[in-house]
């Protein structure tokens, strides 16, 4: 009887030059080469083979901020995106579309909560006993003065050209008799002219 560890052994052996010996299958990308001479890259940087997407995804994820935090290059960047947002608070027209969208947002919020309030005193209403019963819910009175009137919208609606209608083409004869150029034109004339 042979011995089982040995066969194993020599198993094991050819398996791994067999696999020594299988070259990779490439892909049709993998040899090309972009405008700065990376392969298995376009030309706008974008990866095209399995291995350059997994080194740019490896390549993404091992940059942090934290390896670059003391650079030259990062303190320029921060001083000019902070320049950049001072110049942007200080013009006027900025200072007044935040002002119109802040006052806009609070008055949607004046008027959610306001409706909150009274759903809440409703339902206040709604669970208390019946021999209670006036109670002042405290919704929109018509004294109010403060309560701005809702300004119509006009739409405007694009005018949709219409397509002017098909004519068939036809000829009279000396009779006085219709001649169409086709059977279609015929029948459009005639289910046109159904009485």
């Amino acid at each position: 009887m042979t011995d089982w560890k040995k066969d194993l052994a020599q198993l094991a052996a050819t398996v791994r030059q067999e696999q020594r010996a299988k070259k990779p299958v490439k892909n049709i990308h993998d040899l090309d080469e972009n405008f700065r001479g990376r392969k298995g890259f376009s030309d706008s940087g974008i990866p095209l083979t399995k291995k350059t997407i997994k080194a740019k995804l490896k390549n993404r994820a091992s940059y942090s901020r934290k390896n670059y935090a003391f650079s030259r290059l990062r303190f320029i960047n921060d001083s000019r995106a902070e320049s950049a947002r001072q110049k942007r608070l200080e013009h006027p027209e900025y200072n007044k579309k935040i002002s119109a969208a802040l006052d806009h947002v609070d008055k949607q919020e004046a008027a959610a909560q306001k409706k909150r309030d009274i759903e809440l005193k409703w339902t206040d209403n709604k669970s208390r006993p019946s021999q209670q019963s006036s109670f002042y819910i405290g919704g929109r009175s018509y004294m109010d003065d403060d309560q701005e009137e809702e300004q119509p919208v006009d739409y405007i609606y694009p005018i949709k050209k219409k397509e002017p209608e098909y004519t068939p083409q036809f000829s009279k004869d000396g009779n006085g008799n219709m001649k169409f150029k086709n059977k279609v034109d015929e029948e459009i004339f005639r289910l046109k002219h159904k009485e």
